[in-house]
């Protein structure tokens, strides 16, 4: 089943770096960092300097960056892919599960 997302609040963000489609995003406008906090997740890919339209609030969807299973509490790892919780900043539950490079949906928890 293809992950949904059901988004009661989306934002842009001017990217300070390259941005990849369903990746987490900092509040700099960057890829967030691994185990910090995020500012949302990417809808679309953008440029540095481009506007790009980030879920904030709702459900969302996500690029998994490790094995992550329904139910799982997630953080940002690397490239701003999310993994289950261990010891960082909680961004997010799992609603579907997926291995590295699968896009999943997304609790948003605002951290």
């Amino acid at each position: 089943m293809s992950p949904t997302n059901i988004p009661i609040l989306t934002l842009s963000i001017a990217a300070t770096a390259a941005i990849t489609e369903f990746r987490a995003i900092g509040y700099d406008g960057g890829v967030a960092a691994a185990g910090a906090a995020m500012f949302g997740l990417a809808q679309t890919d953008a440029a540095i300097g481009e506007q790009v339209a980030t879920d904030v609030l709702g459900t969302s969807i996500g690029t998994a960056g490790a094995v992550v299973a329904f139910g799982d509490e997630l953080q940002v790892g690397t490239d701003g892919k999310l993994i289950p919780l261990a010891a960082g900043t909680k961004v997010g539950r799992a609603l579907s599960g997926g291995g590295d490079g699968n896009r999943i949906e997304v609790l948003l928890i605002p951290a």
